[in-house]
C-alpha cells in the first residue's frame, strides 16, 4: 500500500500522524514503506514484505508457476492438430523463453 500525496489515503495517514516522510515524493514508490502500520512495527512490516518477495520470487516458486502455465498450454494444445500454432505462444514448442528460470534458480 502506497499513500501517494494528494490521495484520500495520504490525507488520512497525515491526519493520524502515521506518515514517515510527509511531502516526500521520492519516498512514494511501490518499494518504499512510507507510513507506520497498525498492529506491527515498521521493521516487522519491512521484514514480512521481504519474506513475501523471497517466497514468491525464489527459484522453486518460479518453477512451480512455469510448470502450471506449461500444463495449461499443453491442455489447450491437446485439442489442436500436431504442429498447429498456438494463438498465444505461436510456433514455439515450449514457454521457456516466456517464463525462463535462471540456471542458478534465483
Amino acid at each position: 500500500m502506497t499513500p501517494f500525496p494528494g490521495t484520500r489515503l495520504y490525507q488520512q495517514l497525515l491526519e493520524q500522524d502515521r506518515l514517515l516522510y510527509p511531502g516526500r515524493w521520492d519516498r512514494s514508490t511501490l518499494f518504499d514503506l512510507n507510513f507506520r502500520p497498525r498492529g506491527m512495527t515498521v521493521e516487522q512490516l519491512e521484514d514480512n514484505v521481504m519474506q513475501l518477495w523471497c517466497d514468491c520470487w525464489n527459484g522453486d516458486a518460479l518453477a512451480s508457476r512455469k510448470a502450471h502455465y506449461q500444463r495449461l498450454l499443453r491442455a489447450r494444445r491437446g485439442t489442436r492438430e500436431p504442429g498447429a500454432a498456438d494463438p498465444v505462444v505461436g510456433q514455439h514448442d515450449s514457454v521457456d523463453e516466456y517464463f525462463p528460470v535462471p540456471a542458478n534458480g534465483v
